[in-house]
């Protein structure tokens, strides 16, 4: 990390590997998100009071093709992890005060245009002004937060992801292995699912409810976000859940139960 540039909790090399349990699919997700906010806090806040057209024009386009690349996995995981995509756009927003700043001295150098400071104090005075904008969007921002919820965003929707393969082993004792999309892809009826299995289901649900709550959804806001994901609606569907207000309510009564209560009922009477 550069020198005068926004400090991390961690060295800025413990972000960039991405967090245990992430398949294949997901450490590039996770990369390719990460990597806005990396270009940013290796840019030095000290060299941006020293910047030329040069520097500010490398800056621009280095952070423009990130962004670009970032843009793109967000517009493949809208609808199917909501976590992520809030986080990666998080992102988005947090580094564009800065991308901004970078894109005005660019501008300037390269073509000087009148500024107040310039037209009160002289050109000296202009350029010093644009170069200390963007010196001190570097100082003044904070990733941690931004970095730590992309972190715990990618896990949680890969998690997800991984709760809606459904695993029927069949009366010859065989396993098949499907997930709701192959199934719509295929045309195929869905499998009916067992009284254990639906009950699994049931607790994941459970807890992507309880995960939109922390993010202070209201259930308004919730049913149509959990309806709008297309891939979870149909794992509700193969279990019979219908997204409504009444399955908030009773995510809500499930929480109040005691921990007992809330384990399924096949895996509380195992040990009899």
């Amino acid at each position: 990390m550069s020198p005068d540039s926004p400090r991390l909790g961690a060295p800025l090399w413990a972000y960039r590997h991405p967090p245990n349990d992430l398949t294949n699919e997901w450490q590039n997700i996770y990369l390719v998100l990460i990597d806005p906010i990396s270009r940013i806090c290796n840019l030095s806040a000290e060299h941006a009071r020293g910047g030329t057209r040069d520097l500010f024009k490398n800056w621009h386009e280095t952070v423009q093709r990130s962004v670009t690349a970032a843009n793109a996995v967000l517009d493949s995981i809208h609808g199917r992890a909501p976590r992520t995509w809030r986080a990666g756009h998080a992102i988005l927003s947090g580094i564009a005060p800065i991308s901004a700043a970078i894109t005005v001295a660019e501008s300037y150098f390269a073509c000087p245009f009148p500024t107040r400071i310039g037209r009160d104090e002289g050109p000296d005075a202009a350029a010093r002004a644009v170069r200390a904008e963007v010196a001190d969007k570097l100082s003044g921002f904070s990733a941690v937060p931004l970095l730590d919820e992309l972190a715990q965003a990618t896990v949680a929707d890969c998690a997800a992801q991984r709760a809606q393969v459904e695993v029927t082993t069949n009366r010859q004792g065989r396993t098949r292995q499907t997930t709701t999309i192959s199934k719509r892809r295929l045309g195929r009826p869905p499998l009916e699912l067992s009284k254990d299995e639906r009950s699994k289901i049931k607790l994941n649900v459970y807890e992507r409810i309880q995960s939109e709550r922390k993010n202070n959804l209201d259930d308004t806001a919730i049913v149509t976000l959990l309806t709008n994901d297309r891939d979870f609606a149909g794992m509700c569907k193969s279990a019979g859940i219908a997204i409504n207000q009444s399955l908030l309510d009773a995510e809500k009564a499930f929480r109040s139960r005691p921990a007992r209560d809330r384990v399924p009922a096949k895996k509380r009477n195992s040990g009899n």
